[in-house]
């Protein structure tokens, strides 16, 4: 059988190339003056690979994003990844890729806690504005708020992780509807393993057709957002006494200081 369809998941904080990515994420590594994920999506299409799926790809398709930021300098190839976006016969359809609204920012802006630059975050938001004047944004969310609790899950589920569908035992399911009247309002956010697509850890690259189990259904009143845990995993812990957004401010240059 040829494998023809790939992952390549690049989240994370890179704290194993510290204090190199307090600057740079890890996935812009530079190795030779080039992007460390540029590698992986090469040896994938040398190896017949005809389709990457880079985090949650999927995810962004499903949203049909009115626009598309590349945070990537052009000297290390980010208007020839530009061009293969707009050139793609299976992004056409999005309204980013349709109307050319593919851009280039500036080279030290990543949408990751790593780093903040105030100037390229500008030119994004300028950018945003600039769309949402135009009057021809019409965004469009994974679900609506509207939708029943189980649905947005399950909906995630098949459209997000590729599975068939979602499982949960008979006291899950009562949750669900108990918490559906005064929280169906609420979004969803999924607790899983970091390490495939589907809650099992050791189901490598992009599984379909597999079934995502929901242990446990926790409310965040006070954000305002449903947690569901899948399979088996453990969430992280709570705020310390004194929260580490209490450190965090802008430096006289318009950077980011307290990060860490």
């Amino acid at each position: 059988m040829k494998i023809r369809k790939a992952v390549i998941p690049v989240a994370g904080f890179g704290t194993r190339f510290l204090p190199a990515t307090r600057s740079v994420p890890k996935v812009m590594f530079p190795v030779f003056d080039t992007p460390a994920v540029h590698y992986a999506v090469q040896e994938a299409a040398e190896a017949g690979i005809d389709r990457n799926q880079t985090t949650s790809l999927e995810g962004v398709i499903s949203m049909d994003p009115e626009v598309i930021f590349i945070a990537q300098p052009p000297e290390l190839g980010g208007e020839e990844f530009r061009q293969k976006l707009l050139s793609d016969p299976a992004l056409a359809q999005l309204p980013a890729i349709r109307e050319g609204r593919v851009y280039l920012v500036e080279n030290r802006l990543f949408t990751t806690l790593s780093f903040w630059n105030i100037r390229g975050a500008e030119e994004l938001a300028r950018h945003v504005v600039e769309l949402v004047d135009s009057g021809v944004a019409d965004f469009k969310p994974l679900y609506e708020d509207a939708l029943p609790l189980w649905d947005k899950v399950e909906r995630i589920a098949t459209r997000i992780y590729g599975a068939s569908g979602i499982s949960a035992d008979d006291r899950i399911r009562k949750q669900f509807e108990e918490l559906q009247g005064p929280y169906g309002h609420f979004p969803v956010c999924m607790a899983k393993t970091q390490f495939s697509l589907s809650t099992d850890p050791n189901l490598k690259g992009a599984p379909e057709g597999h079934v995502v189990p929901i242990r446990e259904v926790r409310v965040s009143g006070g954000a305002e957002f449903l947690v569901v845990v899948a399979g088996a995993i453990m969430t992280m812990p709570g705020l310390p006494r004194v929260p580490a957004a209490n450190s965090i401010f802008l430096n006289d240059e318009g950077q980011v200081e307290g990060l860490f």
